[in-house]
C-alpha cells in the first residue's frame, strides 16, 4: 500500500512539471502600441511575438482600465509559431466612454484576464495611456487629417424630413434677421451723424490796408478763390483767382488732411436746405487717403482712389432731389485742415490770353492761427439738369464731373490734366454770394507784376454771380 501510494506521488509531480512547463512555454510579448481616434471610436492597436517554444492553444488578449480592471475589450490571438510577428492585435471603444479631455490610464494582456499587484518586467503586459479628445454631447471630432476633414454633426441631415430642414433654415435666417437688425440700431444709437463744421478763412483782415495797393488788391481777391481750379474754358481778358493748398515741402497736397464734404444745390438766396447732403465717414476717408497719396498718384489711379466713394455721395445726394430742384446748379464743398507750420496756402491770380490762363501774381496769405490748426474750405459747382438730359443722364454726367474734378485735385504726380477730347468741360468755378457790405473788388492793375497792361472793370467776376 505505502509503494503504490509513493507510485501515485511521483507520477502526479511528473504531470504538474509537465504542466508547468508547458504553461511557462507560453511567452507571447507585446510590441508597437499606438493609439488614434477614428470617428467616434479609440483604436489601440499593439504587435504580438512569440518568444518562447511554438504554442498550438489560442490566448486571448484584453483591454483592461488601470484603475478599475474594467473591460473595453477583447481579441483572441491565434497559437504562434517562435520569433514571429503574425499577429496584430487591435482594441476599440467609444470616446464618450470617457469624459472629453480627460487622459486615461489604461493596460493591455496576453492570457492575463486580472492585473496583478506587480507586473513589472513581464512581456505580455504594457501600460500607458490616451488622451480622450474634445467632443460635444453623442457626438465626437473627426480627427485632423482624416478623409472627412472636419467634425460629424449631432444630426444626420439625410434623416431629416424636408419640413424639418426648411423650418431649420427659417429659423437660422430669423436669428441673422435679428442680429442685423440688433447691429443697426446700435450703430444708429452709438455713432454719431456725419457733420459739415464751420468754417472762417485764416487769412488776415487788415482794414487799414489801401484798396489800391498791390497788397490791399490782394487782400481783395483772396476772397474770390473758391479753389484751385481755373474755369475751363477761359474767356478772353476774364481774371480768376484760385488758391492751391501745399505742404513745407512744396509738394501738393502735402500734410493736407480732408475733415468734411458736402452736397447741396443753391439759387440765388444761398444753400437748398433740403437738398443738402453731408458725406458720411466712409466717404471722407476714402477721399482723405487719397489726399495723402497724392504724390504718387496719376490720372487713372487717383480716379481709381475716388470712384467708389463718389459714387456713394451721388447715389445719397440724387435720393433728395425732385421735378422742382433738378435744373438748381449743385455745389461739392470740402474742408481741409494741416498743421500750422507744415502745410501752406498760396494763391495765384491768372489772365486769359489767347485761350490760355497765363500767372499776374502769386502769393502767401498773412495767416491768424488760433488752435494750431489751418482750415481751408474748396468749393466746386455744377450745372444742374440740363434741358435736353434725362434724369438718368443727369445723374450719369454729374458723377462723371465730380469724379473728374476730384481726380484733378488728388492727381499730384503729374502736372494737373488737362479735358479730354469730346468729354463736357469743366463746370465753372463760381463764388458763393458775399455779404452785401463787401468792399467792391477794384481792377488789377500794372502795379501787381510790372508786366501786364490794366485790365478793364467790366471783366472782373461779379460779387455775386450765379450758375449759368
Amino acid at each position: 500500500m505505502k509503494k503504490l501510494l509513493l507510485v501515485l506521488l511521483v507520477l502526479g509531480a511528473a504531470a504538474l512539471s509537465v504542466s508547468a512547463q508547458q504553461i511557462t512555454a507560453v511567452d507571447y510579448l507585446i510590441r508597437n502600441i499606438s493609439r488614434t481616434i477614428n470617428g467616434d471610436q479609440v483604436v489601440v492597436q499593439f504587435e504580438v511575438t512569440n518568444a518562447g517554444d511554438p504554442v498550438e492553444r489560442t490566448v486571448t488578449a484584453w483591454l483592461l482600465t488601470a484603475d478599475t480592471e474594467e473591460v473595453l475589450d477583447s481579441e483572441d490571438v491565434p497559437p504562434l509559431p517562435t520569433g514571429e510577428n503574425l499577429h496584430t492585435v487591435t482594441f476599440s471603444f467609444p470616446v464618450n466612454r470617457f469624459p472629453a479631455g480627460s487622459v486615461q490610464r489604461l493596460v493591455a494582456t496576453l492570457g492575463l484576464r486580472d492585473i496583478p499587484s506587480e507586473f513589472s518586467g513581464l512581456g505580455n503586459l504594457a501600460r500607458f495611456t490616451v488622451t480622450i479628445p474634445t467632443y460635444s454631447g453623442d457626438a465626437a471630432p473627426t480627427p485632423t487629417g482624416s478623409s472627412s476633414g472636419g467634425f460629424s454633426l449631432p444630426i444626420d441631415i439625410d434623416s431629416l424630413d424636408p419640413l424639418t430642414v426648411a423650418l431649420i433654415v427659417a429659423g437660422l435666417g430669423i436669428v441673422l434677421i435679428l442680429l442685423w437688425l440688433f447691429t443697426v440700431i446700435l450703430r444708429v444709437i452709438f455713432e454719431r451723424p456725419a457733420t459739415f463744421p464751420q468754417w472762417q478763412m485764416p487769412y488776415a483782415i487788415n482794414t487799414y490796408l489801401d484798396p489800391n495797393s498791390n497788397a490791399g488788391r490782394r487782400q481783395l481777391w483772396q476772397q474770390h478763390a473758391q479753389n484751385d481750379a481755373p474755369t475751363l474754358p477761359c474767356q478772353p481778358g476774364a481774371v480768376n483767382a484760385s488758391k492751391r493748398l501745399i505742404g513745407t515741402d512744396g509738394r501738393k497736397l502735402s500734410g493736407w488732411r480732408v475733415s468734411a464734404l458736402r452736397l447741396s444745390q443753391y439759387d440765388m438766396y444761398g444753400r437748398v436746405n433740403r437738398s443738402v447732403v453731408v458725406a458720411d465717414k466712409g466717404v471722407t476717408k476714402r477721399i482723405d487717403k487719397a489726399v495723402r497719396r497724392s504724390a504718387n498718384l496719376d490720372q487713372k489711379g487717383a480716379e481709381r482712389a475716388i470712384k467708389g466713394a463718389v459714387k456713394r455721395l451721388t447715389d445719397h445726394f440724387t435720393r433728395n432731389l425732385n421735378k422742382r430742384t433738378l435744373m438748381l446748379p449743385v455745389a461739392l464743398d470740402m474742408r481741409l485742415r494741416g498743421a500750422h507750420g507744415d502745410v501752406q496756402i498760396v494763391f495765384r491770380l491768372d489772365q486769359c490770353v489767347n485761350g490760355t490762363w497765363q500767372k499776374l501774381d502769386e502769393w502767401q496769405p498773412e495767416l491768424v492761427v488760433a488752435t494750431g490748426q489751418i482750415q481751408e474750405n474748396f468749393t466746386y459747382t455744377f450745372f444742374g439738369k440740363k434741358q435736353e438730359e434725362s434724369v438718368k443722364q443727369f445723374r450719369s454726367r454729374l458723377r462723371a464731373d465730380l469724379t473728374y474734378t476730384l481726380a484733378a485735385l488728388v492727381w499730384g504726380k503729374n502736372p494737373a490734366p488737362a479735358a479730354p477730347q469730346n468729354a463736357p468741360a469743366m463746370p465753372a468755378v463760381l463764388a458763393e454770394p458775399l455779404p452785401t457790405d463787401t468792399t467792391p473788388v477794384p481792377p488789377v492793375s500794372a502795379e501787381v507784376t510790372g508786366t501786364h497792361t490794366p485790365v478793364k472793370p467790366e471783366t472782373l467776376p461779379p460779387a455775386n454771380q450765379t450758375a449759368p
